[in-house]
């Protein structure tokens, strides 16, 4: 017998979805156009039928505007796969489009810079200035296959203004800074490249103040964190022994969650700035060891989904945790202790698909709430007041941090 859910998810078909830069929204592309919902609430907070944009293949919305940028999914439609274009829902208008030669992959854009990314090739726009359709095409980069699209750009506000792309040998990393002209250059005095894995990368989350960035190879088992100026390992998290693919990883805004979610129906969550909160490979929490434990971290905590379906995940410094899917599904959870152990409370579950396929309420909204006994999130008691004042920790990782001279 199929449910209501089950009926309702084969209505629209999901192309992709991402969160914007501060995880308050995120974007669902489909076939039937694009949708933009309020992360927390799953409120529906902007949407655009195929009439107008056609489907949509890719998109990524300007931190928390009304601002998107698109690509479309296929050569045969409004907005062609090697093109992308700006949209305005104030204005109700296309703003500039960008092509490439080959199929897009990806797209990054921040208030002065947009970058579109293919198999092959990383081109840098400047948007900074008006109309669009006049903005300047900086520099362009080769890379090795990257047929997954991997690219990160510093956000605007960043202490570390970086890009980050697949380096020239398998498993490697390229990091150039970002410059003022809608380029980008090799940072000075340094060998722009991080040697992350033995095999190709297949998962990159760079830190919402550009001074880190998170790797993981196709392998799939260990996450790693390294400094985007002095291209060392500051550490280094297991998520498991079996080979996964990496669906997606986050990073809280204040540095100290890291969030990871695979194709083994689990997302882990690991703790950065108190890493003692984490387990050991033999089970033992890292707090009741020698700081000098250098083996890689288990997760702090941990939670189920549903199905094998390619994902993303945000985390926030209050500790609440989302997962997103390409099936219509939507998660929320919240990092609480309970006793001695920190767990991942689930307090939303929905099918966000389940929407209605009529535009013309942008403001309907649908959530369907955890089980009472689930508590909610509060000021304080929570983990993530552990994880940021409580333990009296060196933390070697903004120890390094802050050794670092900015330009």
């Amino acid at each position: 017998m199929t449910t209501s859910h089950e009926s309702a998810r084969h209505t629209v078909h999901i192309n992709n979805v991402s969160f914007n830069s501060d995880k308050s929204f995120f974007t669902v592309c489909m076939e039937e156009g694009l949708r933009v919902y309020r992360t927390d609430t799953l409120e529906l907070y902007q949407s655009l039928s195929s009439r107008v944009c056609g489907s949509v293949g890719l998109s990524e919305q300007l931190d928390d505007s009304c601002a998107v940028v698109m690509t479309g999914a296929s050569s045969r439609n409004k907005i062609a796969a090697n093109e992308a274009m700006l949209y305005n829902f104030v204005t109700n208008q296309f703003g500039g489009c960008f092509k490439m030669p080959r199929n897009i992959l990806n797209v990054l854009i921040r208030s002065d810079k947009l970058v579109l990314v293919t198999a092959t090739e990383v081109q840098v726009y400047d948007v900074s200035l008006f109309p669009l359709d006049k903005a300047e095409r900086g520099v362009s980069y080769s890379t090795t296959s990257n047929p997954l699209g991997l690219c990160q750009m510093s956000r605007d506000h960043a202490v570390r203004h970086v890009l980050c792309i697949p380096g020239s040998v398998v498993g490697s990393l390229s990091i150039m800074e970002l410059s003022g002209d809608g380029g980008c250059r090799v940072m000075p005095g340094m060998r722009g490249l991080i040697k992350a894995h033995d095999g190709s990368l297949q998962c990159l989350r760079l830190s919402c103040d550009g001074r880190m960035i998170a790797t993981a190879s196709d392998k799939g088992t260990l996450i790693r964190l390294w400094c985007t100026q002095r291209y060392n390992k500051l550490m280094e998290f297991r998520r498991g022994s079996d080979p996964a693919r990496i669906y997606d990883i986050d990073m809280s805004a204040d540095n100290a969650f890291l969030a990871v979610v695979s194709d083994k129906k689990t997302a882990h969550v690991f703790a950065i700035k108190n890493s003692r909160l984490n387990t050991t490979s033999n089970g033992f929490s890292a707090l009741a060891l020698n700081s000098s434990y250098t083996d890689p971290l288990r997760r702090m905590s941990y939670f189920y989904l549903h199905g094998l379906v390619d994902c993303k995940i945000a985390i926030k410094p209050n500790g609440s945790v989302y997962v997103v899917t390409k099936d219509g599904r939507y998660y929320k959870h919240l990092l609480q202790r309970d006793g001695g152990e920190q767990v991942c409370r689930r307090l939303a579950y929905d099918v966000y698909s389940d929407l209605s396929l009529e535009f013309s309420n942008p403001d309907q909204s649908h959530t369907q709430q955890a089980p009472p006994a689930t508590t909610t999130a509060t000021g304080d008691g929570g983990l993530a007041a552990d994880c940021l004042t409580g333990l009296d920790i060196v933390d070697d990782v903004y120890d390094a941090a802050d050794d670092i001279i900015l330009a």
